[in-house]
């Protein structure tokens, strides 16, 4: 039982029912989710985070602006190809979304070292996204953006345990 469930069972007397969230095997710097709910770690066939017997149909991948920066640029072919798997996810029914630790000002600025991408293209890309059917959310601050993550996958699990599909 880990320190969440057990907190639980202490508080309300009934175990921890909510899902599991998995982290891939190699995010270098992953959310903690403030220990609040369980995580586990297992190599993801795409994206970042998921939940546990959910891998294949719920799907967050995140990219700091640096990342992303760099996705605009050097490595867009295998950003792309990242991103029509996650989108294959969101057509076979599942949830997903691309989370991004920006906002649309700090984009706006261009202050990324090391590289000739200019916002214009960094938003175009964001924006072509969103017109693919991708979910893009720009969360601001990491810690938002962990936020914001936890409440996804939350709410995904709930939506699809529950039949409530979109």
């Amino acid at each position: 039982m880990s320190n969440k469930e057990l907190l639980q069972v202490l508080k309300h007397g009934v175990p921890y029912e909510g899902p599991t969230i998995v982290v891939d095997t190699r995010e270098q710097k992953p959310y903690g989710f403030n220990g609040e709910i369980p995580t586990t770690k297992q190599a993801l066939k795409a994206g970042d985070y998921s939940v546990v017997g959910f891998e294949d149909q719920i799907m967050v991948e995140r990219k700091s602006l640096s990342d992303l920066v760099r996705c605009v640029g050097s490595d867009r072919r295998r950003f792309m190809k990242q991103m029509k798997r996650l989108l294959q996810i969101g057509k076979d029914g599942g949830e997903i979304l691309l989370m991004v630790e920006s906002s649309w000002e700090e984009i706006a600025k261009g202050r990324w070292r090391a590289t000739r991408i200019k916002p214009a293209q960094v938003e175009g890309t964001i924006l072509a996204l969103m017109g693919m059917g991708i979910p893009v959310c720009l969360g601001t601050t990491w810690e938002s953006s962990e936020r914001l993550t936890e409440r996804f996958l939350v709410g995904a699990h709930r939506r699809l345990t529950r039949g409530f599909r979109h």
